[in-house]
């Protein structure tokens, strides 16, 4: 159980920038954390966390990141004397941004979209170190025999039920106050690799409700963003198979998902449930991590010291069956008796006594001993692992995690 986790977009139904919280969570619950960055959201997140933050935890192999060098759309154009429009799905490549037509090394694909990016001044040296420590992929990287998730979003449209599921679904979220009838119908006519789409829908009754809570200079709704949702779905699950880990979208895109392929987000599902029930019981009347974080309780540089301390207790979560139950586990574990449990009062006393007065107290076990001041080594360390009973869960739990999320605001 959270063995790893690909992180592509967050909370929100209407774009893909990246949940700074879910981020933090993932980075303590999970041992592999991976990152899909494009131009839509690389900016969100180096203002969310801080650009220095983001290259520690790529230089700590805290986790790693990739940057789409391509974007993927729905192209629109007019066919002459009709006054229908065709769509196509493409990927394509902007030039850079100081007008030279040549394109751009995958490098100065990072460097070019940050520069870009609005409400940033970050020094180029720090953009471009940071460029170093992310890979690059493409779209034709994501392709199994051939077949990407353009050819395959394209062979979506044509099956009449999943499209109007799709759409349903979508408006549901986008917009409540409109339902589909009986009548209305979305569907697509192919024109070789292009395709005509008909629908009755009416868009300026949808765009009425739409633009009370999105604004039209953020987008609207049209036929081509109705159907660029099945291609961004596609993406979605070909990131999945990519990587073969739990997988963090948007509850949208998760039901979209959901729609195509049954069970592929049941690990994260199981997951994500599991790791509620966790933050509701063993560590009750606190916020959630995603939450301390979100609402600026707990700073992004204090999470990076907690999560320096979180090292055994991930590796714990490790050894959680996937099936198990994280609550349970965690109470059978912390309620274990090791062979010091088990000695006389008096020699387990004496044992822990004769170490040299080890600083227990530093450790984290406060009561234990009196931090002395005594270094020690590898064979001490263990020795003292032993002689405690071995590490348990709760002593980051209890310890520093529970300190961390009942800090009060303004402390």
């Amino acid at each position: 159980m959270f063995e790893g986790i690909t992180i592509r977009g967050g909370q929100s139904n209407f774009d893909r920038n990246i949940d700074i919280g879910s981020f933090a969570e993932a980075l303590l619950f999970y041992q592999n954390v991976h990152i899909i960055l494009d131009r839509s959201n690389i900016s969100s997140l180096v203002i969310g966390i801080g650009i220095d933050n983001l290259r520690l935890l790529l230089d700590g192999g805290f986790c790693s990141a990739s940057f789409m060098r391509d974007n993927s759309g729905v192209h629109t154009q007019q066919i002459t004397g009709t006054g229908l429009s065709d769509h196509g799905f493409v990927s394509f490549e902007l030039r850079s941004s100081d007008g030279k037509k040549k394109g751009l090394s995958n490098k100065e694909h990072i460097i070019d979209a940050l520069l870009r990016a609005k409400n940033t001044e970050i020094p180029r040296g720090k953009i471009e170190r940071l460029s170093e420590r992310i890979n690059v992929r493409s779209t034709k990287d994501l392709s199994i025999d051939s077949i990407g998730p353009l050819q395959s979003a394209r062979k979506d449209l044509d099956d009449i039920e999943y499209l109007r599921t799709t759409v349903e679904k979508l408006l549901s979220i986008w917009v409540p106050e409109y339902e589909l009838s009986p009548r209305d119908f979305i569907k697509v006519e192919s024109r070789g690799e292009r395709f005509l789409i008909n629908t009755n829908l009416d868009f300026d009754r949808l765009n009425s409700f739409y633009h009370q809570r999105i604004p039209p200079s953020h987008s609207s709704i049209t036929p081509a963003l109705l159907v660029e949702r099945v291609l961004s779905t596609r993406f979605d699950m070909a990131f999945a198979l990519k990587y073969g880990t739990d997988i963090i979208v948007s509850d949208l895109s998760s039901l979209l998902m959901q729609l195509r392929i049954k069970g592929l987000l049941q690990r994260r599902v199981s997951s994500a449930s599991n790791l509620a029930r966790f933050e509701d019981m063993i560590i009750p009347n606190t916020k959630s991590i995603r939450e301390a974080i979100n609402s600026g309780d707990l700073a992004f540089s204090d999470f990076l010291k907690l999560l320096e301390e979180a090292q055994k207790f991930k590796q714990w979560l490790k050894s959680v069956p996937p099936d198990g139950d994280l609550v349970d586990t965690y109470y059978q574990e912390i309620s274990k008796k090791q062979w010091v449990d088990r000695l006389p009062t008096r020699i387990s006393r004496f044992s822990i006594f004769t170490l040299g007065g080890l600083g227990l107290d530093a450790l984290g076990l406060g009561g234990l001993g009196t931090a002395t001041g005594v270094a020690l080594n590898t064979a001490d360390a263990f020795l003292v692992d032993r002689i405690l009973g071995g590490w348990k869960p709760n002593q980051f739990v209890e310890g520093s995690l529970m300190k961390a999320l009942s800090r009060k605001e303004g402390e």
